[in-house]
């Protein structure tokens, strides 16, 4: 199997603490694969606060600030690049656009971008509802794979000193439902594993329609019937699981196997934080439309619930890239405007009388 090449690493920046952490983490990733860090801020664009003042003041002044606040941005975003230790090679992105993801997709395929990290909170009910997670659309869009962390921020030192020790991952867990998807998900796992020597469990979760999870190897409390049934899920799951994990190249990695019965989200969260796991490595099928409102995706709700880093591989990536190729191929004709001067010109044409 070929080694895994991560050559730059996106990071976006809000000015948060939590995002500046970001850099952190961006930066132990970039010293161990020798990537190039690059910062990006999104500036949403400015819009006017009514139509009926005078139309220069509509169509020029907002120009204006535009560019200061984008000068403003590129030296802010400079001068935390230089604070965080950030290397001369590195680079600072100020993009202009909404919805902000778009943006973040746009840059990473035209970078292009081997992985995007991203720290959240992640919003929580109606606002996530109408508006949704910012990293949960990174996840549905981004063509290239996301680093998801949601532990609380920490006080990060802004200076190039003293350096953070070399990043360690020992235990990486990839859940696997035996798709074409999870394999991708599987391969890249290896690859990565192969980097920090590290040892990787894969995990299958038997949705049986329990409410309550079950250890595959207590069901003793179980009638008969509810134990011969999880008796023949359990010898299908391992034999597919065999197969699976057969038909990857493993090499130097040690790869685990383990089972739980239950509803897939809450066993991979619970099981990766009581087995002290350092990342979740997993693969989205992408679903898109009406059936993703309803339905959603594992990758996203585990990026809701849980509290280990989860690394997320899109399913097939060239063509999310083309998708993003063509929407910005069709932009300019969408979002194009007349500048201030012809819209004041064409108001005076129409205020004349005839």
């Amino acid at each position: 199997m070929k080694k895994l090449g991560i050559k730059n690493i996106l990071v976006p920046i809000d000015f948060s603490r939590m995002s500046i952490q970001g850099i952190e983490i961006a930066k132990r990733l970039g010293g161990r694969f020798g990537a190039a860090i690059h910062l990006a801020h999104v500036c949403e664009p400015l819009y006017a606060r009514g139509f009926l003042g005078p139309a220069m003041a509509w169509g020029e002044l907002p120009i204006s600030l535009a560019r200061e606040r984008r000068k403003q941005v590129c030296q802010q975003l400079k001068t935390l690049a230089s604070k965080c230790g950030l290397a001369p090679g590195d680079k600072t992105h100020v993009k202009e656009g909404a919805p902000i993801f778009d943006s973040i997709c746009s840059l990473a395929a035209e970078i292009p971008a081997d992985l995007l990290v991203v720290t959240t909170r992640a919003s929580k009910g109606v606002k996530r509802f109408f508006l949704g997670s910012t990293a949960e659309r990174l996840i549905q869009h981004c063509p290239c794979p996301v680093l998801i962390d949601r532990r609380s921020p920490m006080q990060l030192p802004l200076n190039p000193s003293p350096a953070r020790p070399a990043l360690r991952i020992d235990k990486i867990l990839v859940p696997v439902d035996f798709s074409n998807c999870s394999l991708e998900g599987l391969q890249y796992a290896i690859q990565f594993a192969q980097e920090f020597a590290a040892k990787i469990t894969v995990l299958h979760v038997l949705d049986l329609g329990y409410s309550e999870p079950i250890n595959p190897r207590v069901t003793q409390h179980l009638p008969h019937f509810a134990r011969a049934a999880v008796k023949e899920a359990l010898n299908d799951a391992q034999n597919e699981m065999r197969k699976f994990v057969r038909s990857v190249p493993v090499s130097r990695v040690r790869v685990d196997r383990e089972f739980v019965i239950g509803a897939p989200v809450e066993q991979i969260s619970d099981f990766a934080l009581a087995k002290d796991f350092d990342l979740i490595i997993t693969s989205t099928h992408g679903i898109t439309g009406f059936k993703h409102v309803l339905i959603g995706s594992v990758a996203e709700h585990l990026v809701r619930q849980s509290r280990v880093p989860i690394l997320v591989v899109p399913s097939l990536p060239r063509v999310r890239a083309g998708n993003l190729t063509g929407l910005r191929r069709r932009r300019p004709k969408l979002l194009s405007r007349p500048n201030g001067a012809q819209f004041s010109a064409k108001l005076t044409e129409k205020a004349r009388p005839p």
